[in-house]
């Protein structure tokens, strides 16, 4: 099967209300960042090389024998060992030139569990799930699940010196854009996504804009960083021009043109993540009561009333 490179990256909503499941605890000092899974990864790899033939076996015995998180992991991105085979052994460069880097992560914790006390701070109803540092098939960098958050470690390991072959241009330029350096903000997302009680399925384009790119916001309040640069670095430059464009698809269910799309000559994707974050931080800055401005953000019931509460897009008028 021809594998798609789409980047799938901080795209998927929490389906239930992961606060009400005992994965998790109220207290960041207590949360476990679980890596065990990367040097079990690159054992199966280097078994790869050395046996092609039985490289979805060899996969096969990674995916069975790994932690919870990586069980989870296959089941929502990977999609099993004839998948991740075709991809490992498609990007075997890529994956070898990142392999130094995907160790890295451990070096990040402080960085991380200092985002984690924030998030209590200014949150006190915060739940913290573990979190799971996973190397898959290139397709997700991020995932909130019941059982933790899921980070594909692969994807966020990326630097100038990394061997891109067999890679398309846009999706080099979006792994290119995060690094080893976004991986705090990028558990910073996905933890402020374990917070949201909104359900995906009730969601229009607002919504979800707002659902994601208040991930990013609050996300940045906390760990001092966006996992998003590109979009946002373009919205910076066309605020103006890009506001009315999404009002007059903000109440529909058509996200081709702002969320989970792919990148063009023109614009990147995930433009709605930046309008989405605007939203929010529209929101957050005329509000006095800042810890109750996070609760809001955390806890929106109607999403037109709080683009009104917000006041954004009226200095486009």
């Amino acid at each position: 099967m021809k594998h798609n490179y789409l980047l799938l990256i901080f795209i998927i909503s929490p389906t239930v209300l992961f606060a009400q499941t005992p994965s998790c605890t109220t207290n960041p000092a207590q949360v476990r960042l679980i890596t065990a899974d990367i040097p079990r990864f690159w054992a199966a790899f280097d078994s790869c090389k050395r046996d092609t033939i039985n490289r979805i076996a060899i996969l096969q015995r990674y995916l069975d024998n790994g932690t919870f998180g990586l069980k989870k992991f296959n089941e929502l991105s990977i999609n099993g060992a004839q998948n991740l085979a075709h991809v490992v052994q498609k990007c075997q460069l890529y994956y070898q030139s990142v392999k130094a880097n995907t160790y890295k992560v451990k070096t990040l914790e402080p960085q991380i569990r200092k985002s984690l006390f924030k998030l209590k701070q200014i949150y006190p109803e915060a739940h913290f799930p573990n979190v799971y540092f996973l190397i898959g098939n290139l397709n997700a960098g991020g995932k909130p699940d019941s059982i933790g958050l899921l980070i594909g470690t692969e994807v966020m390991a990326a630097d100038s010196n990394s061997n891109f072959k067999n890679l398309p241009l846009p999706f080099t330029k979006e792994l290119l854009s995060f690094g080893i350096k976004t991986i705090p903000f990028t558990v910073a997302h996905e933890l402020i996504h374990y917070q949201q009680v909104y359900l995906n399925s009730d969601l229009t384009l607002l919504g979800s804009a707002i659902k994601e790119g208040s991930a990013d916001f609050v996300g940045e309040l906390i760990s001092g960083g966006n996992c998003n640069p590109v979009p946002f670095n373009y919205g910076e430059q066309h605020q103006k021009e890009l506001w009315p464009q999404f009002k007059k698809e903000m109440n529909g269910n058509d996200f081709s043109n702002w969320l989970y799309n792919q990148s063009t000559m023109d614009r990147p994707a995930n433009l709605g993540y930046y309008i989405g974050y605007k939203i929010s931080q529209a929101y957050y800055n005329q509000s006095k009561n800042k810890r109750q401005a996070v609760y809001d953000i955390l806890n929106i019931k109607d999403f037109n009333s709080f683009l009104a509460k917000s006041g954004y897009g009226t200095q486009f008028n």
